[in-house]
């Protein structure tokens, strides 16, 4: 692990020094990129599946238990129907029975509008039949009834009424168990999804984290290396030659010759020694002037005692 690190290091140490910096934050930036897409992605998903059970299931749970009522309401009008002796209440029973009657009908139309897959169809099917059986049945409890046939309406509201009602409850509950099922498993999925984004970005924060660690450890230390100092330091070091001062001392780190501040010193050293044998030379020159001077002082005199 350390020698790839390594091995990083020096791919980097290679570049220079304005695309390290691009490097890391473009890293950094793309990764801060994907964790958005993640968590956006997850939030669209939990997004589809609240909407999938708060405007598919739970209308639909409420529309068939709106139908199942108005089923109920139906049934004990149908009841009071085939036992009242009183025909006045008839008109009453009978506009209850159409009120509850359009009630079905609409919560049924309702509930089928949603997608429904092939099951949930083959459900709704079997209630509307059930229910058309009911409805038969009830209109000749209510016709028997209007004929003054209390007995013989009592019977079928007892019997054919009865069965039809029950399997058309019966019906009913299996669709609207169904319905529960579909949206306790809308529930779960958005859960799912949550669970399965929260681990992904989790994951990527604590990647980015530790990535972002390593690139704030990695990309000072290269800088560091090259330059082989502080880059003040460069500064005072390059302003200290240009004024002349050759003797300020440059500190560099152990193999650190080939960076800025050793490249520094050596041009230090290279001018200092170049400035040494500058002087030296023109010693030379003037000890040589000095020795011209003198033989021809020297020649001088003895031209004159000549």
């Amino acid at each position: 692990m350390t020698k790839h690190f390594s091995g990083i290091g020096a791919a980097m140490a290679r570049l220079k020094l304005s695309h390290q910096l691009f490097g890391g934050f473009a890293v950094l930036i793309a990764l801060a990129g994907l964790i958005g897409g993640a968590a956006l992605y997850g939030l669209t998903s939990v997004h589809n599946a609240a909407d999938d059970l708060a405007d598919q299931w739970l209308p639909a749970v409420g529309e068939l238990a709106s139908g199942r009522g108005g089923v109920l309401a139906v049934r004990e009008f149908e009841i009071k129907h085939a036992r009242a002796t009183d025909t006045s209440y008839f008109a009453e029973y009978e506009e209850k029975i159409t009120e509850q009657t359009k009630l079905v009908e609409a919560a049924l139309a309702a509930f089928a509008k949603h997608p429904l897959d092939a099951e949930q169809k083959k459900k709704l099917d079997s209630v509307r039949k059930n229910w058309t059986d009911y409805q038969k049945a009830k209109q000749k409890v209510i016709a028997l009834g209007r004929e003054k046939k209390q007995a013989d309406a009592a019977d079928i509201s007892d019997g054919l009424s009865a069965t039809a009602f029950d399997a058309t409850v019966s019906a009913l509950d299996a669709l609207t168990a169904q319905a529960f099922a579909s949206g306790h498993a809308a529930g779960q999925n958005a859960s799912k999804v949550f669970l399965q984004t929260r681990t992904v970005v989790l994951a990527l924060l604590a990647g980015g984290l530790l990535l972002g660690m390593g690139l704030a450890l990695l990309i000072p230390h290269l800088v560091q290396r090259q330059l082989g100092g502080e880059p003040r330091d460069a500064v005072q070091a390059v302003q200290a030659v240009a004024t002349g001062d050759l003797c300020t001392p440059i500190a560099v780190g152990v193999g650190g010759e080939a960076s800025l501040m050793g490249r520094i010193r050596a041009m230090q050293g290279s001018l200092a020694e170049v400035v040494n044998a500058v002087r030296q030379n023109a010693q030379s020159v003037a000890t040589g002037s000095q020795q011209i001077a003198s033989g021809n002082q020297d020649l001088s005199q003895r031209t004159e005692v000549q």
